[in-house]
């Protein structure tokens, strides 16, 4: 339990200093009062605020994983729906949770929301864990007095968020293991293969095939300016780097992705399915459409993209329908 420094006066004028520990500052208030004491100075002693210092260092900044959120946001649903208490969930998820990074948060959440702050705003104070779409659908499952029906919806879409990054990333596996083979066969070719070919060429005395002197070429070129290979391959990264760091750039390298053949098209598919499985999750759960639209716009990931939603947005604030 958390220990607090104050200094106050009795009600004969007295001053007084002391520690005291509390479940948050406004319980010790509360105590201090029943004792007849006015407070006048208040706050966390040195050991708590080291403690929570380090956690900050080594807790929540580590990275916290989308399926720990989804796990934990399930957890948090059923307890919710068997009845009991908002601070005593966020307690038990507090002492289940074995990841470091979200321990810390909700460990956070569980103090603010002790505190006297609404799930909603605890939750905001710790974007590394819980993303502006989540925030809000918790503030408008507390709105409505729904916030265990809120909770299961936004697990189920935390949880088929998780089987659709795992769903993409097998669909990779697959090109990236072919990749990873060709590049490894054409080095053998050409460390091995090539030069017993170009001996026996030598060998008969007759000319090697242009493509055959082209790609002898181009692997000599390599085999002695692989460094200047890689400093202009840095340089190229760190120009597109800085160059998709501006809105100017980086539109224009999500217009050029879109129109990237086989590949564009998986963007754009991934992008709208984000989108109609996002807009429809916020505005089942009670968040006002013109909310859900921004929230969704920083969540496409493509700059075209966003701003036609963004386009749509200002359309529906001006009265038209969202279709």
């Amino acid at each position: 339990m958390p220990v607090y420094e104050y200094k106050g006066v009795t009600a004969q004028g007295k001053d007084v200093s002391g520690v005291l520990d509390g479940e948050g500052l406004k319980a010790v208030r509360t105590k201090l009062k029943k004792e007849g004491v006015v407070v006048l100075e208040i706050h966390e002693g040195a050991a708590g605020r080291a403690a929570r210092k380090g956690e900050v260092l080594f807790g929540s900044t580590r990275r916290v994983r989308l399926r720990d959120v989804a796990n934990a946001t399930r957890q948090l649903a059923t307890l919710l729906s068997s009845g009991l208490p908002l601070l005593d969930a966020l307690s038990a998820l507090v002492e289940q949770e074995e990841s470091p990074g979200l321990k810390a948060a909700l460990s956070s959440v569980r103090d603010s929301v002790r505190e006297g702050a609404s799930l909603a705003d605890a939750l905001k104070a710790n974007p590394r864990a819980f993303s502006q779409l989540y925030v809000n659908m918790v503030s408008a499952g507390e709105v409505s007095g729904t916030l265990d029906i809120t909770l299961d919806r936004l697990a189920d879409f935390l949880e088929e968020q998780v089987r659709f990054r795992g769903r993409f990333a097998a669909a990779l596996a697959y090109p990236a293991l072919m990749t990873v083979i060709g590049v490894g066969v054409l080095f053998f070719l050409f460390s091995f293969v090539m030069p017993r070919v170009v001996g026996m060429f030598a060998d008969m005395k007759q000319q090697l095939p242009f493509i055959t002197l082209a790609l002898l070429g181009i692997v000599n070129f390599l085999s002695n300016f692989w460094w200047l290979v890689l400093l202009v391959l840095g340089g190229a990264g760190y120009y597109l780097k800085q160059y998709s760091g501006t809105l100017a750039g980086r539109a224009a390298l999500d217009s050029r992705l879109l129109k990237l053949p086989v590949f564009g098209g998986l963007i754009r598919m991934i992008a709208v399915s984000r989108f109609t499985r996002t807009l429809g999750t916020l505005l089942q759960s009670g968040v006002p459409a013109l909310t859900a639209l921004d929230i969704v716009r920083s969540v496409i990931g493509n700059t075209v993209l966003s701003n036609a939603v963004q386009r749509a947005r200002e359309n529906v604030r001006e009265g038209e329908s969202i279709a």
